[in-house]
């Protein structure tokens, strides 16, 4: 019995920390353009209940637009990991405040992701997120010039209708700690 105690005290032990703050980055609302190619969902939809052949796949795009929630990441000490945070629009509080007093389903608030740091230098933070079987986000910040780049690429799992954007925010970064 003293030996498994062993073990358990020597296993708790060695189980690693959560590394600690080395970076918390906070952004005003990304803007950007997306585009697509192929035939969507609804031209796919639309062609089969009036019984037509598909549209040909096609480019759409630019298309100006961005989010309506600011990010916050914020980046492990071990240079590994970032965490990804959405705080909720104000559109969002009062449509979230409106179907509660109606008693109205509502989407519950995105939970906190996490994306693999690949670069870490001084002039830029790299990372990247696998969101879907079909999709990616990748985050680079750079923290001299005060500024995030934020990229997802993916198609539909349909394999018709691919879509990308970009978008810019500017941010500010906190420094815990030493670099």
């Amino acid at each position: 019995m003293k030996r498994f105690g062993l073990v358990l005290v020597a296993g708790l032990l060695s189980t690693p920390c959560p590394a600690a703050p080395l970076v918390t980055i906070s952004c005003n609302e990304p803007k950007g353009t997306s585009m697509e190619y192929g035939a969507s969902l609804h031209e796919r939809a639309r062609a089969e209940i009036d019984k037509k052949p598909e549209s040909k796949p096609q480019l759409r795009g630019p298309i100006k637009n961005g989010y309506d929630m600011k990010p916050t990441f914020v980046v492990d000490s071990d240079r590994k990991r970032v965490t990804v945070t959405w705080a909720e629009s104000e559109a969002d509080a009062k449509a979230r405040q409106y179907a509660k007093a109606k008693k109205l389903p509502y989407p519950s608030l995105l939970s906190a992701t996490e994306a693999t740091i690949i670069l870490f230098t001084s002039d830029h933070i790299a990372a990247i997120q696998v969101h879907s079987p079909t999709g990616v986000t990748v985050y680079s910040f750079f923290p001299k010039l005060g500024t995030a780049f934020i990229t997802t690429q993916g198609n539909q799992p349909s394999g018709k209708d691919t879509q990308q954007s970009a978008f810019f925010a500017t941010c500010s970064y906190s420094w815990s700690g030493s670099r």
